[in-house]
């Protein structure tokens, strides 16, 4: 045995060995920081450490193999056995340093993989553990189709109200709503947004009459475990979304230990200027035609002037008259940005604690080039909506997106992740 390791140190097998080890752990780390950051595919990072990893053993081979002489390479069994040798014991020292910077760099390596990348058996554990809901839009039972504008904001309303609640994570409407007409089986869905439970429930608007089902359902086995259903008066419709949202958290509370739920900021209680609201918040605007979104303006302005304090719209309202000042829509709206810029600051004033008004600052603000001031309003966003599952991973996905064009692609990388968490479908 100590002729065969004698014969592994002349052939340099443990210098080359160690060599490629520690040349290939620097390439991994490297491709880990420099592959997001150009976009690379997913399957690019395994693929790459795959293809280095298999490499390892070919090395050892050709160490073995072949011998570096200065007439060239030279098959080791070819080389002649009479020339001087090098020293040995220099040579056994070199290997031994080689061989435990190799350890260490392994070590490292292994213990930063454990402590800090979580396996995906420990993600879906701790996802499993977290109270956790999705709000699919309710379905529109009402005589009038055109009455589906009504029921997703029946629905969102309900989201929103959820996601107040501390310690309780809700996902976006982006990937709730993402299921709107498809009839796939709630437990798949749970596992694709990865929630432990369900509301659905449907709406029938008739009149000023209103008649609201909701029922609430566990994604483990598909179970239904409450459900109930309210006919009140439009007048009524925001209490009505407050009792589902305060009556599913307290069901859900008894296992799930979560509080109560609460009122959305900047929301008003005038049941017309909501409904302008609903119809001016159901066009896509950036993807909407002219007609549209000069429909969707007159709802919006409508519902500020039904109720001036209707915070909520006035944001909307904000996000118009921006797009159109930088160009992101086609329509012109005289002084656009003088009324983006009033719109935002009635939003300051109506919910000055709100991450709403901080969020548009900051975007603002990096959109203007002043990457300091945005770093700062962007933390603000992020202290202001801790806590706020409808609202942090907005914030989350902003900041990220800061980050990566500032060059921080880790950081980046952590914030993104954390809005995934709470948007896994977008």
């Amino acid at each position: 045995m100590r002729d065969f390791f004698a014969e592994l140190r002349r052939r340099h097998v443990f210098r080359i060995g160690a060599a490629y080890a520690i040349v290939a752990w620097l390439l991994i780390q490297g491709a880990s920081i420099l592959f997001p950051t150009f976009g690379a595919p997913p399957w690019v990072m395994p693929v790459f450490s795959a293809v280095i990893i298999a490499g390892f053993p070919v090395a050892l081979v050709l160490a073995w193999a072949f011998e570096m002489t200065p007439e060239g390479v030279k098959r080791t069994d070819d080389l002649d056995e009479s020339a001087p040798k090098r020293a040995v014991s220099g040579g056994r020292k070199l290997d031994f340093v080689i061989i435990g910077l190799m350890a260490i760099a392994l070590a490292y390596f292994g213990w930063r993989q454990y402590y800090h990348t979580p396996t995906q058996a420990a993600r879906q554990t701790a996802a499993s553990q977290t109270p956790s809901i999705a709000v699919l839009p309710f379905q529109n039972f009402s005589p009038d189709p055109d009455q589906d504008y009504f029921a997703d904001g029946i629905s969102e309303e309900i989201l929103n109200s959820l996601a107040q609640v501390n310690g309780l994570k809700v996902i976006s409407r982006t990937s709730s709503f993402s299921f709107k007409g498809k009839n796939e089986d709630l437990r798949e869905i749970g596992r694709q947004l990865g929630v432990r439970t369900i509301l659905e429930g449907s709406v029938r608007k008739a009149g000023s009459q209103v008649r609201i089902t909701a029922q609430l359902v566990n994604t483990a086995d598909g179970s239904h475990f409450w459900s109930k259903t309210y006919d009140r008066g439009l007048k009524d419709i925001f209490a009505v979304q407050e009792e589902i949202a305060k009556e599913v958290t307290q069901t859900i509370g008894i296992t799930l230990g979560v509080g109560d739920a609460f009122r959305v900021p900047g929301m008003t209680r005038n049941p017309q200027a909501y409904d302008e609201y609903l119809r001016g918040q159901s066009v896509a605007v950036p993807t909407a035609s002219d007609a549209d979104v000069r429909k969707a303006l007159g709802h919006l302005e409508r519902a500020v002037t039904l109720d001036p304090n209707f915070a909520l719209a006035w944001r909307a309202l904000s996000g118009i008259y921006g797009q159109s000042a930088a160009g992101v829509i086609p329509i012109q709206i005289e002084d656009a940005a003088g009324k983006a810029r009033n719109a935002i600051s009635r939003v300051e004033a109506l919910i000055p604690n709100s991450p709403i008004p901080v969020l548009e600052r900051a975007t603002g603000t990096r959109g203007q080039g002043d990457w300091q001031g945005a770093e700062a309003l962007f933390q603000d966003a992020l202290a202001a909506a801790k806590g706020n599952s409808a609202l942090q991973g907005q914030v989350d996905m902003a900041y990220g997106s800061f980050l990566s064009a500032t060059g921080r692609t880790k950081e980046a990388i952590a914030y993104l992740e954390q809005a995934k968490a709470y948007d896994p479908l977008n």
